[in-house]
C-alpha cells in the first residue's frame, strides 16, 4: 500500500485515468438510470460504484507499472473481488500474465462472487482470475457451471494449500499444548464467529448462551473471533458471557493460537457459517451450523451427514454430548 500511495503521489495517477476508463465510469450512470426505469426494486448507489471503479483503475495503472518491472509469469491472489485485486488481475491480463485466485473460505452455489454468473462473455471476465484454485468438487462445480465454455476463468481442484503445508511440516500440530491438557476431561467446543455475526445476536442468545449455561462443568467453550471484527466481537462476547465463569470459556483472537492446533484439540465445531466448517472435516470434526445462511452454504454436507443444522439448544447439547475428539493425525474431508 505504501508503494502504491507513493507512486500515486509522484505520478499523479489518481488524476490520470485513461479516457476509456473514464468512459466506463460514465456508463455506470446510464446503467443506473436503466435499472431505475425497468427494475425499480433494485437499488444501486452509482456514486459508490464510481469510487470503487476509480480505485480499481488506479490500482490497474499502478500494477501495470510494477509488473513491467518485476516480469512475473504468474500472479496469485486470495480474494479477487475487491478493487486492489481486480486492478492487479486487469493489469496482469493486459500484460499476458496468468492470474490465480486461491480459495480462502467457503464458496459454492450461494457465494455471489463465485456462482450464478448467468451470461458471462465468451472470452471470459477481465476482472476475474484466469484460474480459480479451489478446495473441492463442491466449489469446483459452482464455478464450472457458468465458466465451463469460457476461454478463461476456469476452476481447478488444488486442495487447501495452507492445510497441506501444515500437514507436510506439522506446523502447529504437535500435542504439546498445556492449556488444553487442563480441560481435556471436558468436551471442547470451538465456536467460530463469522464476518456477519454481529447481525445474528438473537440466534446466538437463544441457542449458544443457553447451551453454555446448561453445560457448565462438562464443556469448555472456545470462541474464536473473525479477523475483520476482532474488537467489536470481543466486546460483544464479553457482554454476552458476563455471567459465565472465565474458567468455562476462552475468547480467542485469530492469531493468538494456530487454528489447526485448536481443531486438533476440538470435539465439535459450531458456527453461523464460517468456512472453518470445511477445514474441520479434515480433522474428522463435525460442525453444527445455526443460521440459514450456513444451512444454504453447507446443504450438500448436511445432506451427507457431515454437518448438522440446529437452532435448538437442547439438540445442540445432545450433539455435543455424542461428539468425540478425533485422535488420529488427520481425517479426510469429503469432497
Amino acid at each position: 500500500d505504501n508503494l502504491f500511495y507513493f507512486y500515486e503521489f509522484i505520478s499523479g495517477i489518481k488524476n490520470r485515468l485513461t479516457s476509456r476508463q473514464r468512459k466506463l465510469i460514465i456508463h455506470l450512470h446510464e446503467f443506473n438510470l436503466f435499472l431505475k426505469t425497468n427494475y425499480s426494486y433494485i437499488k444501486i448507489d452509482a456514486s459508490t460504484i464510481e469510487v470503487v471503479c476509480e480505485q480499481l483503475f488506479s490500482y490497474q495503472n499502478f500494477f501495470n507499472w510494477l509488473l513491467v518491472q518485476l516480469r512475473p509469469r504468474h500472479v496469485f491472489v486470495d480474494i479477487f473481488y475487491h478493487p486492489k485485486a481486480m486492478g492487479l488481475i486487469l493489469a496482469s491480463r493486459k500484460l499476458g500474465i496468468k492470474t490465480i485466485d486461491i480459495q480462502h473460505g467457503v464458496q459454492g452455489s450461494y457465494h455471489n462472487a463465485y456462482s450464478n454468473w448467468n451470461n458471462p462473455p465468451q472470452k471470459g471476465v477481465d476482472i476475474f482470475p484466469d484460474i480459480f484454485w479451489v478446495w473441492d468438487n463442491f466449489s469446483f462445480n459452482a464455478i464450472n457451471k457458468w465458466a465451463m465454455n469460457l476461454e478463461t476463468n476456469h476452476p481447478i481442484i488444488g486442495g487447501n494449500i495452507f492445510l497441506s503445508m501444515a500437514k507436510a511440516k506439522n506446523m502447529g500440530l504437535n500435542n504439546n499444548n498445556k492449556f488444553y491438557e487442563s480441560v481435556k476431561a471436558k468436551k471442547i467446543v470451538l465456536f467460530t464467529m463469522s464476518i456477519n455475526s454481529d447481525n445474528l445476536n438473537l440466534i446466538f442468545t437463544d441457542t449458544i448462551i443457553k447451551a453454555v449455561n446448561q453445560s457448565l462443568g462438562k464443556t469448555f467453550w472456545i470462541f474464536r473471533l473473525h479477523p475483520q471484527h476482532i474488537d467489536s466481537q470481543y466486546s460483544w462476547l464479553k457482554e454476552q458471557l458476563k455471567h459465565i465463569h472465565p474458567s468455562d470459556y476462552e475468547i480467542q483472537k485469530p492469531f493468538q493460537k494456530n487454528l489447526y492446533q485448536v481443531l486438533k484439540e476440538t470435539d465439535i465445531h459450531i458456527t453461523f457459517e464460517s468456512s472453518v466448517t470445511i477445514e474441520a472435516l479434515s480433522f474428522g470434526i463435525k460442525t453444527i451450523v445455526i443460521n440459514m445462511d450456513g444451512y444454504d452454504y453447507y446443504k450438500y454436507y448436511i445432506e451427507k451427514g457431515y454437518v448438522y443444522f440446529s437452532q435448538d439448544s437442547d439438540e445442540i447439547l445432545a450433539l455435543i454430548e455424542k461428539s468425540f475428539r478425533n485422535n488420529a493425525a488427520f481425517g479426510d474431508a469429503p469432497v
